[in-house]
């Protein structure tokens, strides 16, 4: 692991959020998008207090990882089609930034789905735009919390220590919250 992310990854590692897919990987690698479904999982149970179940029928018919399955039924991921997953796939930014976006809703606001996620609204700050900003698809800007710089494995699993930190620094993180039906 680089130097700067060795505190974190210690974190992560006593938080349990380091799947065991990245066990004994090289953390400075690219990740993949069923590696990260591993971590949003992760994530996703850590901010719950819930185990995440994987989903009963698979819409894919190039992944059966239970780990994605898990992260596709609490709505954190899609696939890149209506029946493909592409679970090998290097994960970019704008995946993981919607992803970790999403595993925030579905812990955050009661009732939300993917399927519902139009009908919610998240009242925060928007990050700083990037320099390469124009290159960031417009369905990722709107759906972002956060704005993700590097996907590597060290990078995401840091995101994923700060997502726990922020529930911490926030207590209840629905604080913030508003719904579009209200």
């Amino acid at each position: 692991a680089s130097d700067w992310a060795k505190e974190e990854l210690a974190k992560a590692n006593k938080l349990g959020l380091i799947p065991d897919c990245l066990d004994g990987t090289d953390l400075t690698k690219g990740i993949t998008r069923a590696e990260f479904a591993a971590v949003v999982v992760k994530v996703y149970e850590a901010l719950s207090g819930t185990a995440a179940i994987p989903a009963i029928n698979n819409p894919f018919t190039d992944c059966s990882d239970v780990e994605v399955l898990k992260a596709y039924n609490i709505g954190a991921v899609t696939g890149t089609s209506a029946t493909t997953y592409q679970p090998d796939l290097l994960l970019n930014r704008e995946q993981a930034s919607a992803m970790l976006t999403r595993v925030f809703k579905k812990v955050s606001i009661v009732g939300w789905t993917l399927d519902t996620d139009s009908q919610f609204s998240l009242n925060y700050t928007k990050p700083a735009a990037f320099a390469d900003d124009e290159y960031i698809s417009d369905w990722a800007k709107d759906l972002s919390l956060i704005h993700i710089s590097e996907p590597t494995r060290q990078a995401e699993i840091s995101y994923a220590v700060f997502c726990l930190k922020k529930k911490h620094e926030e207590g209840r993180m629905d604080a913030g919250i508003r719904t579009g039906i209200m």
